[in-house]
């Protein structure tokens, strides 16, 4: 899983992360997936009423898959489209912070 804690905006906010080479050992491991070579992600983050944030970008990842076919192993860029996404307001994360995460 990726992970980044960010502060809880007042106002929008543009956030970038890349993951770490151990992010990319595990993420590789939980896609059984021979390598994930980089995984980067790019947002825009404004608050909502009541709390929430809304929450658009792009996530962009290197992989290195097995062919099915020729056994072959070949590397891939796996872009994703953009995103839209509406996060609770204050919970789990601490007073003035939020939690990003990418999951299965």
């Amino acid at each position: 899983m990726l992970t980044r804690r960010i502060p809880r905006p007042e106002a929008g906010m543009r956030i970038e992360a890349r993951a770490t080479k151990a992010e990319c050992r595990e993420l590789a491991a939980l896609f059984d997936l021979p390598a994930v070579h980089a995984v980067e992600a790019a947002f825009a983050v404004r608050p909502l009423p009541g709390g929430g944030l809304e929450l658009e970008g792009r996530v962009a990842a290197r992989l290195r898959r097995l062919c099915v076919v020729t056994a072959e192993l070949f590397d891939e860029d796996f872009p994703a489209p953009e995103t839209r996404r509406d996060l609770p307001g204050p919970g789990e994360a601490e007073a003035g912070e939020i939690e990003v995460a990418a999951r299965e």
